[in-house]
């Protein structure tokens, strides 16, 4: 298995390839299959190996995020990730004459905390940006099919049954009234709320496991001390307004995802270790 830079830039390609509006529908679906091949790969060979709790240094790795306003819902999700895993998580700009370049979610803490931490992320933003393409997709078509169905006896009444819409056509008015950004946006932010409220429930049930709690709360204050000494600016207020149809998309599937490797049947020592 190749080292996890190379996984993550083989995933980070197949994503952005994923999430390209120019992508057709069969394209996308393909690339986030062997995305999710690369990730399940990666993430079973990674648990197989072993998870001593000796400490270890504390290192950063990135993982490149949305040039468009959904970063800042991805930042939240890395945020909720990296706490689930004994991390932290901060958003990282490079810029060239005020123009940003590359934008990423860095993760902090112990190598194999992180390697969990990063490759849950990518598998979870995956899951969530194919959902969310697709709810939008049912959305529109629910959509356009009532307007189909509503507005079809009074046109031809009026105006002919020539000067009809298409079903089609009326997909292009829905797309219009019901912007796509605005929906991603909301679906991410509904998404990342319940996933948060999963993960809270998961973590209050690790505080009842005694074992090992001592050496993973020493761990954690290595984490934070490492993360505090971090030159970090302030990050800009999210200025963007998700839908209220995308937010409800995005608490629903939430409930759904896997939260850990345990879901795949395979070991999870560092999720929650608490």
């Amino acid at each position: 298995m190749s080292d996890i830079n190379t996984i993550i830039e083989r995933i980070n390609n197949l994503m952005a390839i994923a999430e390209n509006e120019a992508s057709s529908d069969n394209e996308a679906q393909m690339a986030f299959e062997r995305a999710q091949k690369l990730i399940n790969e990666y993430r079973i060979e990674d648990w197989k190996r072993d998870r001593t709790r000796t400490n270890k240094p504390i290192i950063e790795r990135g993982v490149n995020v949305s040039k468009t306003t959904i970063y800042h819902q991805q930042g939240y999700l890395a945020t909720i990730i990296a706490q689930a895993n004994e991390c932290r998580a901060y958003l990282h700009e490079s810029r060239c004459g005020g123009r940003i370049e590359e934008r990423a979610v860095m993760f902090v803490g112990e190598e194999d905390d992180v390697n969990a931490a990063v490759i849950l992320f990518q598998s979870i933003d995956l899951y969530c940006s194919v959902h969310a393409r697709t709810s939008y997709a049912d959305m529109i078509d629910q959509h356009a099919k009532a307007y189909y169905e509503d507005n079809k006896e009074y046109v031809e009444t009026h105006y002919g049954h020539e000067s009809y819409p298409t079903l089609t056509e009326c997909k292009q008015y829905m797309r219009r009234d019901y912007p796509r950004a605005k929906f991603y946006y909301g679906y991410r932010g509904g998404f990342n709320e319940r996933l948060s409220e999963r993960f809270e429930e998961l973590r209050k049930q690790s505080l009842d496991i005694p074992s090992g709690r001592e050496l993973v709360a020493r761990k954690s204050q290595r984490v934070n001390d490492y993360f505090d000494n971090l030159e970090l600016e302030a990050a800009r207020v999210a200025t963007a307004r998700g839908s209220k149809a995308g937010f409800v998309c995005g608490v629903s599937d939430a409930n759904n995802v896997g939260l850990g490797l345990s879901e795949m049947g395979v070991s999870s020592h560092a999720l929650l270790n608490a």
